[in-house]
């Protein structure tokens, strides 16, 4: 070929490059005006069953596998996905280079999240040492984009970037310039932050380069402003990790706005609520009630850092798009603390961020713009006492303020129709993969648990320092050893059941192990072959089951090989509301309903 010839093909491969990436931004962006309520996963540790994944909008995991977000996609197409590393220490150099590690003024290294052995403060500053000619901050925008296979991925993510260097800042002592001096003391912090952010501004600019403005999502914990000196154009989202309690609620809406307005498009704002447990409901509502502040995706966890997420009925709700902005319906102090709401194509939410308990009527919704109800509560499992499907005309939401002035509030979804809204009801061998408002299953007898050996299991992650497994599993006998699995169903009705099983290594799984359904009809008795079918939902049929806990699946060792203990699923079919055949009220006489 001539030398023209070669520079054509080329011009021509790079044509084609950059049409593919065009075509795909605009497939990425006509996929995410997802509906609200937005639902994400931030998750950590090992990976998750694709089929966890893809009950969420947005999942930003940490794995660089591109089978991962195939897997995902195959289920749920408009799932969209992120692989994340963290940037702060290193982690695609490890164990971090020493020529790329921050370092105290008496040359020892800075250490980073808990002065773990193997976690390193990078280096994000020009004074950093070059490995093959080349810096941290010029060395990591291409790690970053050869981590992750971007045919597979929808964009770039980093699940760790801090714009200061935090851990040396609790010391006072870092010496970027390796002159053996305090720069703190030598320079002061203004330098030494100005030198940190100059080398986390070179990132981000070279590798919106090098993604050619594909989607990108930052974790700097927090939603910074642009008074400190923040771009909020370089990035389509950003992780507020560890959203706690906001006391600032006119500063928080004013900043989440002004974000929203800057931003690069398609917005992938997460909220990374955090809780005390996964039965802190209030908690889990009130956080979704602030997301709903504007177009970011949620997602709730107790305080076990990213490796476990929860799913709520919440989360099922369709609430349409947005037809207004939130308002506010009643001012109750300082801060912008009150009452707020916000239309939506299919309900509304209304969110209490006060500092007391508060009512909110239907009659105070009306003189609002955008009101288009009568409006229902949705019948939930979870939590039925709020969630009770009745016609919506007041409703009480608790408020407080804690000693540190943060507001602790609460919120409620309401919708235009009678809907009932159940989340599956998963149960799993374990705390950490059963969903809220049930608990894992109990055993009877030695049964084991497995980690190691364990593949394709039901386990959102397994951690066995903690304490957490991926599946349980017993020889073979005659019955003694049981696993009960015990869900809570907050509606009756009929449920379709599903059995999870992984593939444990090196044994011969049960082809009959016995179960026993107890349902609102009594009891029906089956077999599950183990021996097959691995990692995935297995129907055992549909089945009518009364309010509470009473009702179980129970499998035994009876069986001619090893048994596992994973998950069960109970998936509403149609579950049922006492009562619930009200309709809602007509507006007052004389109350001008809003357009």
């Amino acid at each position: 070929m001539t030398t023209w010839g070669k520079r054509l093909a080329s011009l021509a491969v790079a044509v084609v490059g950059l049409l593919l990436t065009l075509v795909f931004c605009r497939s990425v962006v006509a996929q995410v005006n997802h509906d609200y309520p937005r639902i994400a996963v931030f998750h950590f540790g090992e990976t998750a069953p694709p089929e966890w994944y893809a009950k969420f909008h947005l999942a930003d995991i940490r794995t660089s596998d591109p089978s991962v977000p195939r897997a995902i996609k195959a289920l749920n197409p408009n799932t969209l996905v992120f692989g994340t590393r963290d940037w702060n220490n290193g982690s695609m150099f490890k164990p971090t280079q020493p020529a790329y590690r921050t370092y105290h003024s008496n040359n020892s290294s800075v250490f980073i999240y808990g002065n773990r052995t193997d976690n390193f403060s990078a280096n994000f500053s020009d004074f950093c040492g070059k490995i093959n000619g080349l810096r941290y901050n010029e060395a990591l925008p291409q790690a970053a984009m050869n981590n992750h296979d971007q045919s597979a991925f929808d964009g770039i993510a980093t699940d760790g970037l801090w714009m200061k260097p935090r851990e040396a800042e609790k010391d006072q002592d870092i010496d970027l310039d390796r002159d053996g001096k305090n720069d703190y003391g030598q320079y002061g912090k203004a330098w030494v932050n100005a030198q940190w952010k100059a080398g986390v501004d070179k990132v981000l600019a070279e590798i919106n380069r090098l993604n050619n403005n594909r989607p990108f999502i930052i974790n700097s914990g927090r939603l910074h402003t642009e008074s400190e000196g923040f771009d909020w154009t370089n990035h389509n989202g950003l992780v507020m990790e560890n959203t706690n309690r906001i006391n600032d609620i006119s500063y928080f809406k004013r900043t989440y706005e002004a974000w929203m307005a800057k931003a690069r498009k398609p917005h992938l704002l997460i909220f990374d609520g955090l809780g005390q447990d996964k039965e802190d409901y209030v908690h889990m509502r009130y956080l979704l009630g602030l997301t709903l502040f504007g177009d970011g995706y949620y997602c709730f966890s107790d305080n076990d850092v990213h490796h476990y997420h929860y799913y709520y009925d919440e989360f099922d709700a369709k609430l349409g798009q947005p037809t207004t902005a939130m308002q506010l319906v009643r001012d109750t102090g300082r801060k912008g603390r009150g009452i707020y709401a916000r239309f939506f194509t299919n309900g509304a939410v209304i969110v209490n961020a006060s500092v007391g308990n508060e009512t909110v009527t239907d009659a105070e919704l009306q003189r609002l713009p955008g009101y288009s109800g009568g409006y229902f509560r949705f019948a939930g499992n979870q939590a039925p006492g709020f969630n009770n499907g009745d016609p919506f005309s007041s409703v009480a939401l608790h408020g407080e303020v804690n000693s540190k002035d943060r507001i602790i509030g609460d919120m409620i979804l309401l919708l235009k129709q009678k809907s009932t809204v159940v989340a599956d009801i998963i149960i799993d061998n374990d705390e950490r993969g059963t969903n809220p408002g049930s608990q894992p299953a109990t055993f009877k007898g030695p049964w084991r648990p497995e980690n190691d050996r364990a593949r394709k299991s039901w386990a959102l992650s397994y951690r066995a320092r903690r304490g957490d497994y991926a599946m349980a599993h017993m020889t073979a006998g005659a019955g003694e050893a049981t696993a009960t699995f015990s869900p809570t169903f907050g509606l009756g009705g009929k449920y379709r059941i599903y059995e999870w099983h992984g593939d444990l290594a090196g044994a011969r799984e049960a082809s009959n192990v016995p179960y026993e359904i107890r349902h609102a009809q009594g009891s029906s008795y089956g077999r599950i072959d183990q021996s097959r079918d691995y990692g995935r939902w297995n129907l055992l049929g549909e089945f009518t089951f009364n309010r509470g806990s009473q009702s179980y699946i129970r499998i035994s060792n009876d069986a001619d090989g090893t048994v596992v203990a994973d998950a069960f699923m109970f998936v509403s079919s149609g579950a049922t509301v006492p009562g619930n055949d009200k309709t809602p009220p007509a507006p007052p006489t004389g109350v001008s309903v809003g357009q």
